[in-house]
């Protein structure tokens, strides 16, 4: 049996608004996907004790799906890691949808060699004009720093060297393993690509739930590696995408 060319990751935690927008967007991406490339995409959803339709829904699109019970995100992005087969492994969130062109575009960068890995342009799901300069500021912030972490995606190879997402962060592991990512990159004379002729578009209901108290707190965590590894304080980052359904 031919082996996925490419791994999609997508951990779900009491996802049942979101996730079959986020399939459905994804099954049409992946067909793309084959048309052009003649390769294989396996989807692989990671089930964090969920208690509603989740599981129920993904397996309507016929998804691999695979259960952790530790409710770490870092643990959940690396146990479907684990599962996968594919050369290349995505990892995206499951309140998000993606472009047609987004994987043959990651297939493409990726096979030239020149790449340690990357991230996606991001978008708001919502038009206001807030959000509208929220998904411009991400978008400055990209270029600014030459990462996105968004969709983020690398070679197998490399993942299992750097040893995964770090699960001693309850949040910020994205932020952590970038880091780590563009410093192997660096170390072996290959860039980090951020993808902007597709996107990935996600949701807006953390900001929707943000008070000024959360704002304050996220940028705390952002700049504080010892609160990121400390769930009292992350579970608020946890809890806002509830509180802004």
């Amino acid at each position: 049996m031919k082996r996925p060319a490419i791994s999609l990751i997508i951990p779900a935690y009491n996802e049942e608004k979101r996730i079959y927008r986020t399939l459905l967007s994804v099954t049409k991406a992946v067909r793309s996907f084959e048309l052009e490339t003649n390769e294989e995409l396996e989807i692989i959803v990671v089930d964090n004790n969920s208690i509603d339709r989740t599981v129920e829904i993904a397996e309507i699109f016929g998804v691999k799906i695979v259960r952790e019970k530790r409710h770490i995100i870092s643990a959940v992005r690396n146990t479907g890691a684990k599962a996968a087969q594919g050369d290349i492994l995505c990892f995206l969130d499951a309140d998000s949808e993606v472009s047609e062109n987004i994987f043959s575009l990651i297939y493409r960068a990726m096979q030239t060699g020149e790449y340690i890995g990357g991230g996606v342009k991001m978008k708001l799901d919502q038009n206001g004009l807030f959000y509208k300069g929220l998904s411009f500021g991400s978008l400055v912030m990209s270029y600014i720093t030459g990462v996105s972490a968004v969709l983020i995606y690398t070679q197998r190879e490399t993942f299992e060297k750097l040893g995964g997402f770090d699960e001693k962060y309850y949040a910020g592991e994205d932020l952590k393993f970038i880091f780590n990512l563009r410093k192997e990159g660096r170390r072996l004379g290959k860039q980090f690509k951020n993808i902007y002729n597709g996107y990935v578009v996600t949701s807006a209901r953390k900001f929707n739930a943000m008070n000024s108290k959360d704002i304050a707190l996220f940028a705390s965590l952002l700049l504080n590696n010892s609160m990121m590894m400390n769930p009292e304080y992350c579970q608020t980052w946890y809890d806002l995408s509830k509180r802004g359904e």
